[in-house]
């Protein structure tokens, strides 16, 4: 993807998922005649909290989680506080999704794809990790580089 006249975009890494040991029961879509409904556990963040250390080793390889901009789908305020603990990331590493959060709410998992969107609009080159979460109980992953 690009952002204009400077055609800078963004190069895939590489990607990685985690699907969490019993947890289908943590979050699921249910189809009904008004539309699909979501179930979801209060324990989701806990879920995934647990398999994000393995996974962003994974994906990162190298790559140091202090140097890396993040993207993560703000699926309420608990996830990001938790994400942000369980990583250990700076302060304002989750600041785009949480203005995500803020001005929009939680659009489902596609929401990642706004933030990163938003993201592009700023100059600034180097890796992004970016994560969704969904049903099942999944932990979607990619890691960018953008290029000045």
């Amino acid at each position: 993807a690009g952002d204009g006249p400077r055609g800078l975009g963004l190069r895939l890494v590489r990607d990685a998922c985690a699907v969490v040991p019993d947890s289908a029961d943590q979050m699921a879509w249910i189809a009904a005649a008004d539309g699909f409904r979501l179930r979801l556990s209060p324990f989701v963040s806990r879920a995934l909290g647990g398999a994000l250390p393995g996974l962003t080793d994974e994906l990162l390889g190298g790559v140091g989680r202090d140097v890396c901009r993040w993207a993560v789908h703000p699926g309420g305020p608990r996830i990001l506080d938790d994400v942000q603990r369980v990583l250990a990331l700076p302060g304002e590493a989750l600041a785009p999704s949480r203005e995500a959060l803020r001005v929009a709410g939680n659009r489902s998992s596609g929401t990642v794809l706004a933030i990163i969107g938003d993201m592009c609009r700023d100059t600034w080159s180097g890796p992004l990790a970016a994560y969704a979460f969904g049903p099942g109980l999944t932990a979607e992953g990619i890691l960018l580089h953008r290029h000045a």
